[in-house]
This record gives C-alpha cells, structure tokens and sequence, in this order.
C-alpha cells in the first residue's frame, strides 16, 4: 500500500523543424495545463463537541454518574485494533458534571498476576488536522494516600467523529494510548458498556455507517495518521456482518495531509450471541495487497435495538506495511 502525492501531468512539445527553402514554421498547439486533484477532505468538525440526551440514552457512555472514590464508574467493554492493547477495561468518571473537560478516565490491566491502572484526566479539546480531539496527560496515584504522583509520558487521546448520522455517537467512544515519548504508532481502541447490551433481532438486516480513525506504518516504519468512512451491514438471520472502509485521508509528522493509495478495504465476519458481554463478531479483512482481522461489538440500551458498532481492524500488506485503527458507527434508519 505505497502512499503517493498528487502530480501535476505536464505536456511534452514536439519543436517544428524549418522548413525547406529557409521557412520557419509556427508554435505548435499550446499544452493543457493540469491541475492537480486535491485530496478528499476530512468531515469538519461540528461548531460544538456532540453531546448525547442523557434523557433518552441513560446508557451512553458520557452518561455515567460515577464519581471519584464511590465506585459507581462505568466499566467499559473495549474493541482493540487488533494489536495487543494492553488494558481490557476503562472506566470513565465524569465527576457527576456535563463538562468534558474535568473527565476521569482509567484503564486498568485485569489479566496478570495482580491489576494494573493508568489514569488520565482534564481532556484538552483540540483539532489534529483530521478532526477534532481530545488529549488527556498520564498521571500516577500513591497507593495509600490517593496522591498524584508524576505520570510515565503516555497520552491518551479520544475522537469525535463527525461523518456519522446525527453528528455523533452516544454508547462508543474512539480512542488511542500513546507510547511513552510519543514515538511510534499509538494503539486503538473502541469502547462501550460492557453489561447494558442490547438484543438483536432474529430476522432482517441493518446498516451502520461512521468513521474511522488509526494509523498506516509502512516497511520503513514511517507513521502516518488515518481517517476514514467505514460502514456496515449485519445479517441478523444469517448471523453475520459485511462491509468496508473508504475514503482514507492520511496526516504524516509534519501534519502534511495527502489522498493515500489502495488503503480500502472490505470484509466479512460472523456474529456471535453467546458472550458474556453481548453479541460481537469477529472476522477477516482484505485489502490491495494487504490482509487482516476485524472484531467488533453492537451497542445500545440494554434490551433495546442495536444502535450503534465499535469495531477494530489490522490489516499488513506485502511490503510489510501495518494499517490499524478502530471505528464507530451509527445505525441507519
């Protein structure tokens, strides 16, 4: 999956040689001038932030009413992008206020020997030249006293997409851990309420579209940034899911952003209902030249229709380049 600039095409002329008898012969015809075609532009951010009616979707993941040392945090199921996230949950605290500003977030590790936490609060609004962000500073927290302590360098960073239906998403949040220092690709994630599923229909279809935000890495290692379109279809007879990601836009380093070649890609996976944290499908990729997974889960109230889809995907191509990233997608009426 090589990446390429726009060229400008420009016409070779053919000079006229003199005709016989000492004649010179005229200009020949002048060359079309070629512009060259923009990349596609990303989806602008809305004027304000989508904030979710926390009347008519309690269970949205902005919605919590957790508050620092009761416990009630909302534990959050997470869709990885396939590339050995390192924490299995995240628990948001909103403090108990509408303000994103003041937000808790911590991502803890369950599976070792004892549980790991992270924690990353006062998110900073921001545009990263694809969309709007939020940035959130790492800090740490003495066992004993609760007191903050200095953080190990890691960022954690959350989108707002805005090219989904109705302008956002309620029950799934993208986002992504930077490494320490910020070098190299960060890795992604989805996520939505683990335990307040909602239950899928045994018959018909429906369709998801959205957004999606991760990185490419080529060969060489050279990071790039990427959004994207992403949209879904399941089959809830057939108990399976197809679809594809489009549209790619791609941010290097500098914050140059240029139309990528053969980054698409579709794919096809299965659904299954017998999970402990609701129905979720897993499933393969396949691109230009590039093939991978994807795995995903559907969202909404607990009980109600699916809504809503956090999904991850990793895809490497044969020049050893790396796409990974995670969407979020809204049902389409």
């Amino acid at each position: 999956m090589p990446l390429t600039r726009p060229v400008v095409l420009v016409a070779a002329m053919l000079a006229l040689s003199a005709c016989a008898g000492g004649g010179g012969g005229g200009p020949g015809p002048t060359p079309p001038v070629v512009t060259p075609t923009p990349p596609p532009k990303p989806p602008a951010p809305p004027a304000t932030p989508y904030a979710s009616n926390c009347a008519t979707t309690p269970n949205a993941v902005t919605c919590s009413g957790g508050s620092l040392g009761t416990g009630a945090f909302t534990i959050q199921q997470l869709q990885a992008d396939q590339g050995g996230f390192a924490f299995d949950y995240i628990s948001l605290d909103n403090r108990k206020t509408t303000r994103t500003d003041d937000d808790l977030y911590v991502l803890a590790n369950t599976r070792g020997a004892g549980v790991i936490y992270r924690y990353y609060e006062t998110p900073t609004t921001k545009i990263d030249g694809l969309g709007r962000i939020r940035v959130g500073a790492n800090y740490g927290r003495d066992g004993v006293t609760g007191a903050q302590l200095p953080g190990d360098g890691t960022t954690l960073t959350l989108y707002d997409i805005a090219n989904v239906l109705q302008g956002g998403l309620d029950y799934v949040q993208l986002g992504s851990l930077s490494s320490a220092g910020g070098t190299g690709a960060p890795s992604y994630f989805a996520m939505g309420q683990g335990f307040l599923q909602p239950t899928l229909p045994a018959t018909g279809t429906a369709k998801f579209d959205g957004g999606a935000r991760g990185s490419y890495v080529t060969g060489a290692g050279v990071v790039y940034s990427t959004a994207s379109d992403i949209t879904l279809t399941a089959d809830f007879a057939k108990a399976s899911v197809a679809g594809s990601a489009s549209n790619f836009y791609v941010m290097d380093s500098t914050g140059a952003a240029f139309a990528p070649k053969d980054l698409n890609f579709s794919f096809s996976g299965a659904i299954e209902t017998n999970r402990v944290y609701g129905p979720r499908f897993d499933g393969t990729a396949t691109g230009t030249n590039a093939t991978g997974t994807v795995s995903g889960a559907f969202y909404g109230e607990r009980g109600g229709p699916p809504v809503e889809v956090g999904m991850g995907y990793k895809l490497t191509d044969t020049a050893g380049g790396v796409l990974a990233g995670v969407g979020g997608l809204k049902r389409n009426p």
